[in-house]
């Protein structure tokens, strides 16, 4: 049998160089990092909140607005949280009570059984 010969190309593969196809011949330049708040193209220092890029300036004004207002008014607001969903939850146990009439020990069965096969 006569034996063929074939082009290079054909079932040759080569591996030691990059043969660019189509749009990824033409150069691309890299694109800088830009924040994601400000828009601002990214030089040299950026932070990561979340998987995402800020700038400085930007990190900058979301750390104020955490530590937005005095110790104190912080401490304040806090407690009258805490305060106010713990006269919720009361204000929720009480209504059960009174309308189903059981005695508290049987709420108090039966909430902890409910939170037994929930978790």
């Amino acid at each position: 049998m006569a034996e063929t010969s074939q082009g290079p190309g054909e079932d040759e593969l080569q591996f030691s160089s990059v043969e660019p196809v189509g749009e990824a011949a033409a150069p691309v330049a890299a694109a800088a990092p830009q924040c994601v708040v400000c828009h601002r193209p990214i030089a040299d220092v950026y932070y990561a909140a979340a998987d995402k890029i800020i700038c400085p300036p930007c990190r900058d004004q979301y750390e104020a607005a955490l530590k937005g207002g005095s110790k104190f008014g912080r401490l304040a607001a806090a407690t009258g949280l805490g305060i106010a969903a713990g006269l919720l939850g009361a204000a929720v146990w009480f209504g059960i009570r009174k309308i189903s009439g059981a005695p508290s020990t049987i709420l108090t069965r039966w909430s902890g059984r409910c939170a037994a096969r929930v978790a």
